[in-house]
Order: C-alpha cells, then sequence, then structure tokens
C-alpha cells in the first residue's frame, strides 16, 4: 500500500501481526512521528524484537512480517498450525464453547466502571 502499486490480502496478514505485536510490546512495530521516516521503516527495517518473547512468538511475526507479500503467510489454515497458537482448540473457539478469562460486569454504567478513570 505504500507504495501504491496496488495490494491483495497480505496487507490483511501484515495488519494482524501489526495488531498482535502491539498487544505484546505496547507500541506498533513500526514507529514514528514523522510519516515519511514511518514508511521507510515499514519498507527497509525490522521490527523491535523483545529477547524474552518465545521463538514461536518470534516465528510468527517472520511470516507475518515478511517483505515480500508473495512469500508472506497468508492462509488461515497455517496461522491455525502454528506453534504459538497450539494452545488454541479452535473447533471450540468457532462454537464458543471457551469460557473467557474475565467477564466484565456491565451495570447501568454501559459497563465503564471496567475502564480507569
Amino acid at each position: 500500500m505504500i507504495k501504491k502499486d496496488g495490494h491483495g490480502k497480505g496487507v490483511d496478514w501484515w495488519c494482524l501481526g501489526s495488531l498482535i505485536y502491539e498487544l505484546m510490546h505496547g507500541l506498533p512495530p513500526f514507529y514514528s512521528k514523522n510519516r515519511s521516516e514511518l514508511f521507510d521503516k515499514i519498507k527497509h527495517s525490522e521490527p523491535y524484537v523483545n529477547k524474552n518473547w518465545s521463538n514461536d512468538l518470534k516465528d510468527l511475526f517472520s511470516k507475518l512480517f515478511e517483505k515480500r507479500p508473495d512469500v508472506r503467510m497468508q492462509h488461515i489454515a497455517n496461522l491455525k498450525k502454528h506453534p504459538w497458537f497450539g494452545m488454541i482448540n479452535w473447533e471450540q473457539s468457532m462454537d464458543k464453547k471457551i469460557k473467557p478469562p474475565f467477564v466484565p460486569v456491565i451495570n447501568g454504567d454501559n459497563g465503564l466502571a471496567n475502564f480507569d478513570k
């Protein structure tokens, strides 16, 4: 998308990687307040890798942040089989049979009591 020469579903997989990365790290994988610097980082650098992250997570990021879209992980079957997702029972998840670890209490405040002021 940055090159403005069209894009396919590979962009969606890159975005999934970005979402997982930000949830794990607290910042986007390629962060800069300067737009041209941000685009340069996306095109030419690799995201920071925390040494404490599991090898499975590092491998997942390497597959989702592959610069070449035609080589990037792009199939849900491959994602589901990836070791980082190994503890997920996909069938139970799709059938909504997995209990969430936290269920927020929603009162007359529309659940806002679950967030810091």
